[in-house]
């Protein structure tokens, strides 16, 4: 398998500072520890960047024991630790920081974040509330703070929390997005289809953000919306039978077209859908008259369906779309401005 371009470019960059190292190593007369400690630093990232997290951890390391007032290597290594599941070490690397520079808002957003990673949302909530005070502008705190509220059963606050940042958060998909998951869960489901539609607008011809559209448009049962999206998308949806089958599932209980949802019903399974609870829930949801229709068709490709619900279920849970994760600071400590209002990393 031949290396992507990216992994071929850090591999280059390895390369020459492998070469800057070792050379820098036997002259230490004439360079210092502390230029020693940023090539160090810069293999820490390369390998980062590969994902070979032990050298990362090697180099940034060493960059460390060089030069202790590096905070970027310091930074970095805290990402590292959270990469590997060591939140308490993480969290223990991030203090020492913030003893240095307590007014940091780098080093405080990255704590609110690996505080949640951790499973500590309380001190989570507490940490991106007062940077969101600090940094009105960081949308990317609200929504971090949002997510953080949904996931613990609190859309209305959510709700709030993303209604006090929208107008900055105007033109960021992801943003609207988040918006429209806690509307639905706190009952307003008119404006979640509103966000949902600015969500639409904003990523254009992007197929597979329409795919992920219209799959939340099904599962909220706005079924003429999520057809209308399907058919803006035709050859995403040829090729991906989940999708023929979403398709064939909304013609068949949410419109009158039976016929072109049973030829679709057909397509998908000769694509090979097999997978059985869909097909039980398709036939619990069709009209009762059209059930022997629907599993006759079934039969004929010889598809086990069997399998018997738990008596008793839970009310089904509307999730984030299996997916969304909060948003990580900024990948490097290096240049940061504690006053920018970006998104994303």
């Amino acid at each position: 398998m031949k290396p992507r371009s990216g992994q071929r470019s850090a591999w280059v960059t390895v390369g020459v500072i492998v070469v800057l190292a070792m050379g820098s190593a036997s002259c230490a007369s004439r360079v210092s520890y502390r230029e020693l400690a940023q090539e160090y630093y810069n293999l820490g990232n390369a390998f980062f960047e590969l994902g070979d997290y032990e050298r990362s951890f090697e180099y940034y390391s060493r960059a460390v024991e060089l030069d202790e007032e590096l905070p970027a290597t310091g930074y970095n290594l805290a990402r590292l630790h959270t990469r590997r599941g060591e939140y308490d070490v993480a969290l223990n690397v991030l203090d020492e920081l913030l003893t240095s520079d307590p007014d940091s808002g780098l080093f405080r957003e990255t704590r609110a974040f690996v505080l949640y990673r951790a499973d500590r949302p309380t001190d989570a909530r507490r940490e991106y509330r007062a940077l969101i005070s600090a940094y009105p502008a960081r949308v990317r705190l609200r929504y971090n703070l949002a997510l953080l509220e949904i996931r613990e059963d609190r859309p209305e606050l959510a709700l709030r929390i993303l209604e006090e940042g929208v107008e900055l958060a105007a033109e960021d998909e992801q943003y609207h997005w988040l918006f429209a998951e806690a509307a639905y869960l706190a009952g307003e489901q008119e404006r979640a289809a509103v966000h949902l539609e600015t969500y639409r607008e904003l990523v254009g011809d992007d197929t597979e953000a329409l795919a992920r559209l219209a799959r939340r448009y099904a599962a909220w049962d706005y079924t003429l919306a999520a057809l209308e999206v399907l058919a803006q998308i035709p050859e995403t949806v040829e090729s991906d039978t989940a999708l023929v089958f979403l398709q064939a599932s909304l013609y068949l209980t949410g419109t009158p077209e039976f016929d072109r949802g049973i030829g679709l019903l057909r397509s998908a399974l000769q694509k090979g859908f097999t997978e059985p609870e869909p097909l039980r829930d398709l036939i619990e949801g069709v009209r009762p008259g059209d059930r022997d229709v629907v599993e006759e068709l079934i039969g004929e490709f010889d598809i086990d369906i069997s399998g018997e619900a738990d008596e008793e279920q839970d009310a089904p849970q509307v999730t984030t779309g299996g997916g969304d994760s909060l948003v990580s600071p900024p990948a490097s400590a290096d240049g940061e401005s504690d006053t920018d209002g970006e998104v994303t990393d």
